[in-house]
C-alpha cells in the first residue's frame, strides 16, 4: 500500500499506467488479456508469456579491474541464455521449466531477461551492492520495472544488508559465494538462500583436521565483517566440542593497520604456535609482514588460511612484492569447498563459455573492458580453481531462482505470495543436476545442503616455476559426521 500511494505521489497516470499500479502493488488484475504477470516481470505479447527480470550482483568493475569477477558475470550470462533456450547439455532437467507454471497454463512460455548489477563491494560496508540493487530493484517506475528475483551477491557483507532489503520489499535472493553462517537467519533474512554451503561446515572442517593433527592449541585472527566474524564464532563452537583450546580470537577492521597491529602483538604474546587466519587477498600482505616482524613465521609455525584467500596465484596480484609473499607463505594450508570437479556438466559449460563469450561480451560491453576475447575462447579451468567454482555456482544460482520461479501458479503472484512462495521453493521443490554438483538442493533454511560436500585441502608450494596452493587432499562431509 505504501509503493501505490508513493507512486500516486510521484506520477500523473494516464490510463496505461494501471499496469504499473497493478505490478508495485502486486494486485491480480486481469491486465493483459487472462494473462497476469508477478512483480519485476513484464508481458511479452509475442510469446504470450511473462518475462522474469533477475538482478544479478557481480563486482566485475573496479578502478583496478579484476576479470576474476567478469569471468563470473559472463557465466550468470551464459545460464539466462541456457533457461531461456531449455539448454540441457549442463542441467539436463531444462524441460522442466515449462511444466505448470502460470505462463504454461495460459498459453505462453516463461522466459527471463536480467540486468547486471556491479556491487564493487570491496570496501568494508558493502554499500556499493547496496546501493545498485536499491535502485534497480527497489524502485519502480516507467523506465525500471524492478526485478523478480536477485542473483548474488558475492560477498557475505554485501548479501547481509541487501538480504534484508529483500526481506522488507519481498525480492527473494539466491547467493552464489556469500557464506556467513548468520546468514542462515530465517528472521533477519527470510528470503535469503544459497547455492553454496554455509561457513559452518567448513570451519568444522577445520576443527577436525586440528584434531587429526593433534593441534590442540589455536589462535585466530579475523576480519570484523559478517563474513569473518562468523566464521570464527563458527570454528571456536566447532574447535571447542573436539577438546580443542582457543587460545585468542582477535579481530581487525577491514583496511585498518593499527588495529592488525594490536591483533598480531596479542596473538604473539599468546604463544599458540598454530594460526587460523579468517581475511580477503588485499589484508594477506599485511598481516604476513606483521607476522614476520613478530617472528610468527618459520617451521615452529603452522598458518591456516580460509577461502577468502584466493588460490593461485591471484592471491599475489594483491601485493608489491609477489616473492616476498610466496616466501612468507610456504607451507600454509588453506581449506575451502568446490563449486566443481571436473565433471562432463562443468566440461560441456566451459565449452558453452567459450563457444559464446563473444555474444556475451556484445551485450555486455562493460565485461569486455577486462576481459580479453581472443583469450576467453581459450578458457580452461584446473580441477578445483576458485574462478571455476564460483562460475559454477554461480550458473546454478541462476537456474535454481527460474526452477523456483517457475514452479509458481497465477494464484502466487502477488508480492507478497510471490517472494515467499518462490523461497519456500527453493528449500522444498528444487532439486537439479547442476554445473557444481550431482544434486544442488537447498535444506530448510535455504542454504546448500551439505550432504555431498567435499573439503579441499591445498597446500602453498613452489614447482620451481609457480608458486601457489596445490591439492594436497580432500575429505566429504561424510567422514566428519
Amino acid at each position: 500500500a505504501d509503493r501505490v500511494r508513493h507512486t500516486f505521489d510521484v506520477y500523473n497516470f494516464q490510463d496505461d499506467d494501471w499496469s504499473l499500479v497493478a505490478q508495485v502493488a502486486g494486485i491480480s488484475v486481469d491486465l493483459y488479456g487472462g494473462m497476469n504477470c508477478p512483480i519485476g516481470s513484464t508481458f511479452v505479447q509475442e510469446n504470450l508469456g511473462c518475462t522474469i527480470n533477475f538482478a544479478i550482483l557481480v563486482p566485475y568493475w573496479s578502478p583496478t579491474g579484476d576479470p576474476f569477477w567478469c569471468k563470473v558475470a559472463a557465466m550468470a550470462v551464459l545460464a539466462i541464455f541456457h533457461v531461456n533456450e531449455r539448454n540441457d547439455t549442463v542441467v539436463p532437467t531444462a524441460s522442466q521449466l515449462d511444466a505448470g507454471n502460470w505462463a504454461a497454463a495460459a498459453g505462453g512460455r516463461f522466459a527471463v531477461t536480467y540486468m547486471l548489477l556491479n556491487s564493487a563491494d570491496t570496501d568494508d560496508d558493502g554499500n556499493a551492492g547496496t546501493l545498485a540493487f536499491s535502485e534497480e530493484c527497489l524502485h519502480y517506475d516507467a523506465r525500471r520495472n524492478g526485478c523478480a528475483a536477485l542473483i548474488g551477491a558475492a560477498y557475505s557483507r554485501t548479501s547481509s544488508p541487501v538480504a534484508t532489503l529483500g526481506g522488507v520489499y519481498n525480492v527473494p535472493q539466491v547467493s552464489y559465494w556469500s557464506s556467513s553462517e548468520e546468514l542462515s537467519s530465517e528472521s533477519s533474512y527470510p528470503y535469503f538462500s544459497r547455492v553454496i554451503v554455509q561457513d559452518g561446515h567448513l570451519a568444522s572442517g577445520w576443527a577436525h583436521l586440528c584434531s587429526h593433527f593433534n593441534w590442540t592449541t589455536v589462535a585466530q585472527l579475523h576480519v570484523s565483517d559478517v563474513y569473518g566474524a562468523g566464521f570464527a564464532n563458527s570454528f571456536i563452537d566447532a574447535a571447542r566440542e573436539l577438546g580443542i583450546t582457543i587460545r585468542t580470537s582477535q579481530s581487525y577492521d577491514f583496511g585498518s593497520e593499527e588495529t592488525l597491529a594490536n591483533a598480531m602483538d596479542t596473538i604473539k604474546a599468546s604463544k599458540a604456535l598454530i594460526l587460523l587466519v579468517i581475511c580477503y587477498n588485499e589484508h594477506l600482505q599485511t598481516i604476513m609482514d606483521l607476522a614476520e616482524e613478530r617472528g610468527m613465521i618459520g617451521d615452529n609455525f603452522v598458518w591456516l588460511v580460509t577461502d577468502g584467500v584466493s588460490d593461485g596465484a591471484r592471491v599475489l596480484n594483491h601485493t608489491d612484492d609477489p616473492e616476498r609473499l610466496a616466501r612468507q607463505l610456504f607451507g600454509a594450508l588453506r581449506a575451502s569447498s568446490v563449486g566443481n570437479s571436473n565433471t562432463q556438466r562443468w566440461q560441456n559449460a566451459e565449452a558453452a563459455y567459450r563457444e559464446r563469450i563473444a555474444e556475451i561480451l556484445k551485450d555486455n560491453p562493460e565485461l569486455s573492458l577486462f576481459l580479453n576475447l581472443e583469450e576467453e575462447e581459450q578458457f580452461t579451468c584446473p580441477d578445483g580453481d576458485d574462478v571455476c567454482s564460483i562460475m559454477g555456482w554461480v550458473y546454478d544460482a541462476v537456474w535454481a531462482a527460474a526452477m523456483a520461479a517457475s514452479m509458481m501458479t497465477e494464484a502466487d503472484i502477488g508480492v507478497h505470495y510471490w517472494a515467499q512462495d518462490v523461497y519456500e521453493n527453493l528449500k522444498a521443490n528444487v532439486s537439479f543436476e547442476g554445473n557444481s554438483g550431482t544434486d544442488v538442493r537447498m535444506d530448510e533454511y535455504g542454504d546448500r545442503s551439505a550432504h555431498d560436500l567435499r573439503i579441499y585441502l591445498k597446500n602453498w608450494a613452489s614447482d620451481g616455476q609457480e608458486d601457489g596452493f596445490t591439492t594436497a587432499g580432500f575429505f566429504d562431509k561424510n567422514i566428519i559426521d
